[in-house]
């Protein structure tokens, strides 16, 4: 804005990227007090593969997968195979996840947030958050352009990740942490 006003420019056109956000101004809850199945609703499921036969899984942790775990690991749903999964398998199988997640929010794409231009790059403009438009031209879109997979996404995708293996919290949420032995 103020190079626009040296330039003798008109700075109202210029103010629109100063203005903080609606989000920013909003009052969010601490993290740490929405319960997980709100805070992770949004993360991918971790999915494993048998090495023994190929079948596929979506392990969702110790109590919402209570069938595929056992006291020797997570087991297979398929029925004819029932092998037990080794830990280098889990392992590397998470591992490879948070990879491909770690690449997708290093690749940084922005996006439009007016639903009717839908631009889609990984070029940020001169104009800072504002969209330049389908054509690149800066007319006719007043979105802003905000990140596709934000650093708060892959934080909580990460928290997902531990959550599942976390079996204190897995013990207190079942209640068995609770009970009193007399």
């Amino acid at each position: 804005m103020r190079l626009a006003e040296c330039l003798g420019l008109d700075t109202r056109k210029y103010q629109i990227t100063n203005a903080p956000d609606q989000e920013d101004r909003s009052i969010h809850p601490l993290e740490s007090t929405i319960p997980d199945e709100e805070r992770f609703k949004d993360a991918v499921r971790l999915q494993l593969q048998c090495r023994a036969c190929g079948e596929s899984l979506h392990f969702e942790g110790p109590i919402l997968s209570y069938e595929c775990c056992s006291h020797e690991g997570i087991i297979c749903k398929n029925a004819s195979c029932n092998k037990v999964f080794s830990v280098p398998s889990i392992v590397a199988q998470v591992e490879c996840q948070i990879r491909q997640l770690t690449s997708k929010y290093y690749e940084a794409w922005l996006v439009c947030d007016d639903a009717a231009c839908g631009s889609r790059t990984r070029q940020i403009n001169v104009y800072g958050k504002r969209c330049l438009g389908p054509n690149r031209l800066a007319d006719g879109c007043r979105g802003v352009m905000r990140y596709e997979y934000t650093d708060k996404m892959l934080y909580n995708q990460l928290l997902y990740f531990s959550s599942l293996f976390n079996v204190g919290k897995a013990i207190a949420k079942s209640g068995g942490g609770s009970e009193k032995q007399g």
